[in-house]
């Protein structure tokens, strides 16, 4: 039997969650989210995993004070685990693996199963993989070696 999902309005989720809309929107805008399905009248619905995932995201910036380019830089460098809470990271074969991939990219690669509740076309894992990740910090100039050492 096919468990049915239930699919919540974005005003319904902003309610839930304590935020506008407009913020929604703005995180689905920056690739952090992705609805499950827009209906024809263009209402975004979300399920449990997408709202879960906008709770995560809203802690990460309101409780860890992360903006929202740090956010797409940790899950692009991280593995999801690591970043948002998952109940089933024992049964994903990257943790099993300890991969330095992604669970979608093996999942993709057809040489494991991902074992979260949603799609890998809807997790901000996933959506973030185009981000372009440049160094942290600067490099430094060369440090002088030729100056002679005092005691």
């Amino acid at each position: 039997m096919d468990s049915v999902i239930e699919l919540v309005r974005i005003g319904n989720v902003a309610r839930k969650l304590n935020l506008s809309v407009r913020r929604i929107l703005q995180y689905e805008e920056e690739g952090l989210v992705m609805p499950h399905r827009k209906t024809d009248g263009g209402h975004r619905l979300f399920s449990e995993f997408e709202i879960n995932q906008i709770r995560n995201i809203k802690d990460l910036i309101h409780e860890r004070g992360l903006t929202v380019a740090g956010i797409k830089y940790l899950l692009k460098m991280s593995p999801c685990w690591e970043v948002f809470p998952c109940e089933s990271k024992e049964k994903c074969q990257a943790f099993k693996m300890k991969a330095e991939s992604h669970c979608w990219e093996i999942k993709q690669s057809g040489n494991g199963d991902c074992a979260c509740m949603g799609d890998c076309d809807r997790c901000p894992v996933y959506l973030v993989s185009d981000y372009e990740t440049k160094p942290l910090f600067k490099k430094s100039p060369s440090m002088v070696t030729d100056l002679p050492i005092s005691n």
